[in-house]
């Protein structure tokens, strides 16, 4: 099994792909700040095929994270290929490219980049991407970007770590089921997804407002590494990750 590879915006340096015939030629490097009044920030960045076939590559949303306040006001989304909406969380198909090539943000669409609204609410967001081989799903790269709106500088705060609001799967690695806590806003109903690595939602429960518990029956899936995101209004507020054997 191919090992996947993270790239974290934290510090001043970009941390390089190794390992696999793609990598992400220029991730962004520590926390983004962004100005409040601006109508979005766009990280653009570019995909290099380092090997001798062509590969097909699907990004996708993995999380989206408001972790100083219940505000849901700021929004990210990203632009893969060409554009397909603010709202999307996946790739609609994968994109090709040919040994030596780089999908780039020179073509039609503007390309690949990640966009950042601000909406006007200060405070540290965050938001995850990942790029999967479509015909090697465990071969993955997590784009994590962190974004300051306002001068938030501290990802490592109480509020951040309030929002994660999702406990660890119980047990995990699991085999039949498992079982986690929840906590959302009262009155502020949600839904718990498992999707698997390349993004598709194979089990969802609605969840009501508030504190609770919440059962997951797994026997039937294919065993692996599955991804359990709690969500409130339509967007990811926390996320852990499953292992299933």
């Amino acid at each position: 099994m191919k090992s996947f590879f993270t790239l974290v915006c934290l510090s001043a340096m970009a941390f390089p792909v190794f390992g696999q015939n793609w990598t992400v030629l220029n991730p962004p490097s520590g926390l983004i700040a962004v100005d409040k009044s601006l109508e979005e920030k766009k990280i653009y960045f570019d995909v290099k095929n380092t090997g001798n076939d062509t590969i097909s590559l699907l990004a996708y949303r993995l999380e989206n994270v408001l972790a100083t306040s219940a505000d849901t006001s700021h929004l990210t989304y990203f632009c893969w290929d060409l554009c397909y909406g603010v709202n999307g969380a996946q790739s609609i198909s994968a994109v090709h490219i040919a040994p030596g090539d780089t999908l780039n943000h020179t073509g039609v669409g503007d390309g690949q980049y990640l966009a950042f609204q601000p909406g006007s609410i200060d405070g540290y967001s965050r938001t995850v991407m990942r790029i999967v081989n479509e015909a090697d799903p465990n071969e993955f790269v997590d784009l994590v970007y962190e974004f300051s709106v306002g001068g938030a500088t501290n990802s490592i705060t109480d509020a951040a770590l309030a929002a994660r609001s999702l406990s660890n799967p119980t047990p995990n690695p699991a085999q039949n089921l498992f079982s986690v806590t929840y906590d959302l806003p009262q009155g502020q109903a949600g839904t718990l997804g498992l999707y698997n690595l390349i993004g598709k939602e194979v089990r969802m429960q609605s969840l009501s407002g508030g504190q609770g518990e919440a059962r997951m029956e797994v026997a039937d899936l294919p065993r692996g590494i599955y991804f359990l995101h709690l969500k409130s209004q339509g967007r990811a507020i926390s996320s852990r990750r499953v292992v299933l054997r």
